[in-house]
């Protein structure tokens, strides 16, 4: 039986038009002439986009429309993106409501001396809300640190392949997401333009497509690429 569509709602209105406008902002769909998002135009849409993100409470109408474009102007490919994003998107808020609950930390003397020094200094009120702030910032860094390291090893390790290893390696990841549907598959759509026209531009776009999802399984997943065993 077919996976029925999605159907857009209130708590998912914000997640889904950042997804889309995130889509209409990237190369993928200008290059695929025959997707059905040129119907309305990449501008249209986001211009729509623009005019929904400023309601702030939408009505039947708004939501009837938003439909239309998911159901009339996106791929299946589209959809199942964007289930997978918006669904990790709600892990992600689980995962951080489970981390309100207190726990018992053991600091060295100095530790302590150091993060009460930090709270009165920056005017916080508790030693908790000290440690969030000081380490907020430094965690992202370390992320988006990581990341784009992780981005440029896989990139490195899959443009020095031949293209026959490039296609072979594109082709077990999808063979696995198949089976995973939780593994993004970007690169579904980038394997096909490769398979139609073998250059070095589309064979580019293939390293790119399959680098993004390896990086975003391993980063929202915790799905490393070595584990799926696709090199």
């Amino acid at each position: 039986m077919a996976r029925p569509r999605y159907q857009i709602n209130a708590k998912d209105w914000h997640d889904c038009l950042d997804w889309l406008d995130y889509q209409s902002q990237r190369t993928e769909w200008i290059a695929m002439p025959d997707h059905p998002v040129h119907e309305i135009g990449i501008h249209g849409l986001q211009e729509r986009i623009a005019k929904w993100r400023a309601l702030e409470r939408p009505a039947k109408e708004d939501f009837r429309k938003v439909q239309l474009i998911l159901d009339h102007s996106l791929t299946e490919q589209d959809r199942s993106r964007m289930r997978k994003s918006l669904s990790a998107k709600k892990r992600r808020r689980r995962d951080k409501r489970m981390l309100t609950k207190p726990v018992n930390v053991t600091l060295t003397p100095q530790a302590h001396a150091t993060l009460v020094e930090f709270k009165e200094l920056s005017s916080i009120e508790t030693l908790s809300e000290a440690i969030e702030t000081g380490l907020e910032a430094a965690l992202q860094g370390l992320k988006a640190r990581k990341e784009m390291e992780r981005l440029k090893q896989l990139n490195h390790r899959l443009a020095s392949l031949s293209w026959p290893e490039l296609e072979g390696c594109a082709r077990n990841y999808l063979k696995i997401a198949e089976t995973r549907k939780s593994l993004s598959d970007n690169c579904k759509v980038a394997l096909q333009m490769f398979l139609d026209d073998q250059c070095q531009s589309s064979a580019n776009l293939l390293v790119d497509r399959l680098v993004e999802d390896l990086v975003w399984n391993e980063l929202y997943l915790q799905v490393t690429a070595e584990s799926l065993g696709i090199f």
